[in-house]
């Protein structure tokens, strides 16, 4: 596996790996991009008390992120002491005593020390991997909420459905994201961290429930307005000539009992063809192009009807 580069001493490895840090945040498209066909791990992050344990090739170090209080640190120490320097021991000869840093989290409530993520040989270790060692040794390792191709709205409502392991009475706020690879991706030059924090959804109140509906609302009837105007000066005998072909080919009867099959087809058909035009009127009455779908998928079955005689 090789050396750490760049380190001379013990007291360098100390601080370079006490100074090291995950570099993380919300997803970006980076991130994104990297991880587009892999599966990644979604994992409960506490945001309670975050450590590294850091081995300097001789020694065990514990690094607290914050200034926590004495008390609080005599605990993880009292902690570390009693249940993991044999599992800590193991990591240390499993990779033949190389410096390495394991990020992790301090839980009061447990009493125990939660890890999920380490780094060494200038390397993030891949969360399987990361997961099968901890596994071995006896570290504990938040649960897994989700694994799979990265999904933004399905890791949300995860989150949102699925109590805390450690804060009462809350919903998951924060979760760490890892995918299941080695995890070094660089573009044009920049180093992307593949990993990232997301945060839940943020519960609306009650008035920015109220202000978004009427938003909506609003925002509904001037579509409908410019939709209605629109659909007025573009049908004319070609285009239903068209509709009636198009539903010929498909062999539908132009009568009311089909109504149900002739409404859907030529709306389908109208929005296709319309595709260009659409975004010429979202980009001139600055409406959101899906809102102007809905408002064609709400106007023109009626106009259909009054044209096709059904």
């Amino acid at each position: 596996m090789g050396t750490v580069k760049g380190i001379k001493t013990k007291a360098d490895t100390h601080e370079l790996f006490a100074n090291q840090t995950q570099e993380i945040g919300l997803p970006d498209a980076g991130f994104r991009v990297a991880i587009d066909t892999d599966n990644v791990y979604v994992v409960e992050n506490y945001n309670r008390y975050p450590i590294k344990l850091i081995y300097d090739g001789e020694k065990i170090h514990i690094n607290f992120v914050y200034e926590d209080g004495e008390l609080l640190k005599k605990q993880v120490y009292k902690t570390f002491n009693e249940k993991y320097t044999r599992p800590f021991s193991k990591v240390v000869h499993l990779f033949s005593k190389i410096p390495f840093v394991v990020f992790g989290e301090f839980v009061p409530e447990k009493n125990e020390i939660a890890v999920f993520d380490m780094y060494i040989n200038q390397n993030w270790i891949s969360f399987s991997h990361f997961r099968e060692i901890m596994d071995k040794v006896g570290f504990s390792i938040p649960r897994i909420l989700y694994r799979g191709l990265y999904d933004e709205d399905v890791i949300r409502k995860v989150m949102n459905s699925v109590d805390s392991e450690v804060w009462v009475d809350r919903k998951i706020e924060y979760t760490f994201i890892k995918p299941d690879m080695e995890v070094d991706y660089t573009d044009g030059g920049r180093n992307y961290r593949l990993g990232a924090v997301m945060t839940a959804w943020k519960q609306k109140t009650e008035e920015e429930k109220k202000s978004e509906t009427e938003e909506k609302k609003k925002a509904t009837e001037k579509a409908q307005s410019v939709i209605r105007e629109y659909l007025k000066s573009v049908v004319d005998g070609t285009i239903v000539e068209a509709w009636r072909m198009l539903l010929k080919e498909k062999n539908v009867a132009i009568t009311s009992k089909n109504k149900g099959i002739i409404l859907p087809e030529v709306v389908k058909e109208m929005l296709f063809f319309l595709e260009v035009e659409i975004e010429e009127l979202s980009q001139k009455h600055n409406i959101e192009t899906e809102i102007l779908k809905e408002a064609i998928k709400s106007i023109l079955p009626k106009i259909v009807m009054k044209y096709l005689n059904i």
